[in-house]
């Protein structure tokens, strides 16, 4: 995942920047962030891998509900480790945005059971995470209006 550099770089160009707050974000965004970045996507690749004999971690797990629990988890651990760090709020923003993103992705949406499991980490995430989901699907529908496809 590029998102814990990108966070380093952004704050790296301000005069002020500190070795400790270099710390403190890498602390913030590795592993957890980094990972469930990681994750999320390859769950909305995993059929697409599959079918190209590509890795994908998810793959892993004994079950959906399995891999929806670990994602439950980084979630969870993501939030605590972001706990300080300057900005902090605007970082939760990110990884709620994140998460809205990838599961409302049409490869998610298009798999009942996954889309059931992850409405529930929608759900378990707050309110945020739901109004970026609810408008992702939104966007997403209104993508596929014919007035919207181009001739």
């Amino acid at each position: 995942s590029t998102l814990g550099i990108f966070c380093l770089v952004a704050y790296a160009l301000q005069p002020n920047f500190t070795e400790k707050q270099a710390k403190q974000i890498y602390e913030s965004y590795f592993p957890y962030i980094q990972g469930l970045h990681i994750l999320l996507d390859y769950l909305i690749d995993q059929e697409e891998d599959r079918l190209g004999g590509d890795l994908n971690f998810c793959s892993y797990y004994a079950s959906h509900h399995e891999m929806m629990d670990r994602l439950q988890h980084f979630i969870e651990k993501a939030d605590e480790q972001l706990k300080g760090i300057p900005h902090e709020n605007f970082h939760k923003l990110i990884n709620r945005g994140l998460l809205a993103v990838y599961l409302s992705d049409e490869k998610v949406t298009a798999q009942k059971e996954m889309n059931k499991l992850a409405k529930r980490l929608i759900r378990s995430s707050g309110k945020t995470s739901f109004f970026f989901y609810i408008n992702g699907r939104a966007y997403r529908t209104y993508q596929k209006m014919p007035w919207m496809k181009s001739s």
